[in-house]
């Protein structure tokens, strides 16, 4: 779809009142190319962030090998964008990312991964990984587990490699026992938890701005929303209490973290007379 047409559909959902838009594609940084000859994902976010009401705006499957500076600059000024990326790597040892065909390496990863950090403080990083390729021995797996407690992802997901025929990975022979694979998985899971707890506890004390996403179904909280730094319905939360409002910002102080998800109190919210939106301040004493 060209600029224009995903502007006004952009535009066309702000006002009915949404607040956040989440551009994922196949390979966003790849948008455009197919249209115009050439990628133009940073000429597409400069029309979205020109659109009134649109508050927030959040990249996905941005790959390694795409970034440029201008989009970078962009990210680290433009407040609309949140600086938050999802960037899979799907491994972190050379002959596994040469084997995927991922075009680039471990130590291309890590100075990207420098650079992003570099330039957009307090940039939060989700990413992706993939345990049981074809040929991953158990030094190709330590390699990738050593990479990630090293760069300490702020988001992370684990995948099993599963074995399709129709892909050029499905001419390889799926060698890696399933009770290994597993047993893989469990491993980097683990070891992101406790990362991502690091993470959270550091944060706890912090007054935050947070998008209130619905009614929390626990009766100790009154809402349920999310930080920048949280993807909806992949990442983690902020159970909150205090008075707000469905698809209301909120500024929030951090009391506490449970596991992936945040707790926190409403200081300040929006009022929900100032938007057209169906909010309604939760009934409690």
């Amino acid at each position: 779809m060209p600029i224009e047409e995903l502007k006004g559909e952009a535009a066309r959902l702000v006002g009915r009142g949404t607040r956040e838009l989440a551009l994922i594609a196949q390979d966003t940084m790849r948008y455009g190319a197919d249209i115009y000859g050439k990628p133009r994902l940073t000429d597409l976010l400069e029309e979205l962030i020109s659109i009134d009401g649109l508050e927030w705006i959040r990249l996905l499957y941005t790959y390694p090998t795409g970034w440029r500076d201008n989009l970078l600059d962009l990210l680290a000024s433009e407040p609309k964008l949140c600086a938050y990326i999802d960037m899979p790597i799907q491994h972190a040892s050379d002959p596994i990312l040469k084997a995927m065909n991922r075009g680039t390496t471990q130590a291309g990863t890590r100075k990207l991964i420098e650079r992003l950090r570099g330039h957009v403080p307090g940039l939060t990083i989700r990413s992706s990984v993939i345990v049981g390729f074809p040929g991953e021995t158990d030094a190709h797996f330590e390699e990738m587990l050593g990479f990630l407690e090293e760069v300490r992802f702020n988001r992370l997901v684990c995948f099993v490699y599963s074995h399709e025929e129709s892909t050029s990975a499905g001419l390889m022979i799926d060698d890696v026992p399933d009770d290994v694979k597993t047993e893989r998985l469990n491993r980097v899971m683990e070891q992101q938890e406790n990362i991502t707890m690091d993470i959270n506890d550091a944060i706890i004390g912090e007054t935050m701005r947070v998008l209130i996403d619905r009614p929390s179904d626990d009766p100790d909280y009154d809402w349920v929303g999310r930080t920048r730094m949280d993807a909806p319905e992949i990442d983690g939360e902020v159970l909150l209490s205090g008075q707000g409002g469905r698809g209301l910002f909120a500024k929030a102080t951090i009391t506490d973290a449970a596991g992936y998800d945040l707790i926190g109190t409403i200081v300040e919210a929006e009022s929900p007379g100032d938007l057209n939106l169906l909010s309604v301040a939760p009934a409690t004493a």
